[in-house]
């Protein structure tokens, strides 16, 4: 399958489930997980960063209309956007055995460190960026941090659960390949 395709059907299925399930999740009455923020992460390297940039954009723009947050979900997965556009190469060297014009990121193409440390920098920018604007206020400060870390922290298993999952599945498809050939 196309890989364009096989985005867009993850992106709708993935902002789907946001809409519809997890934005109806609130652990402990603070955290609620913003899995969307994974399709920033996941676009692929070779797309432009104008490119990168419409796509955070259109993504954060389609969460805002859903959760009635006029701009703030855009601006925080824009900025996350760009955040990625500027780290990413901070966590690929040209020493990994990647093809650098098809590389999207996953704990298969970084290995679990790399893309770890990744997905930490961009969940922290876009939570931190989304709850200070949604508050626009440090007055609860403590309740405010509260809100981001837990949120942080379910995000960032969701991503991490997912991308171990899709790995665990591609080991397998390869051994069954292997098995066949």
């Amino acid at each position: 399958m196309n890989d364009l395709i096989k985005y867009i059907l993850t992106a709708l299925l993935v902002l789907a489930a946001q809409i519809l399930i997890l934005n109806n999740v609130n652990i402990y009455g603070y955290g609620t997980p913003l899995l969307y923020i994974w399709l920033v992460i996941i676009l692929p390297k070779e797309i432009s960063p104008y490119l990168t940039l419409l796509v955070s954009f259109l993504i954060g723009g389609f969460m805002d209309v859903f959760c009635s947050t006029p701009g703030l979900h855009a601006f925080a997965t824009t900025a996350a956007g760009l955040a990625s556009i500027k780290t990413l190469p901070l966590f690929i060297t040209n020493n990994d055995n990647i093809n650098h014009n098809k590389f999207v990121p996953s704990i298969k193409t970084m290995g679990n460190n790399k893309f770890f440390n990744y997905t930490l920098l961009i969940v922290i920018l876009h939570h931190i960026l989304l709850f200070l604007m949604e508050a626009f206020s440090l007055e609860a400060f403590g309740t405010l941090l509260l809100r981001m870390v837990t949120s942080m922290i379910f995000t960032l298993i969701l991503i991490i659960a997912i991308e171990y999952y899709k790995y665990k599945a591609s080991e397998k498809r390869l051994a069954l390949n292997l098995k066949n050939s």
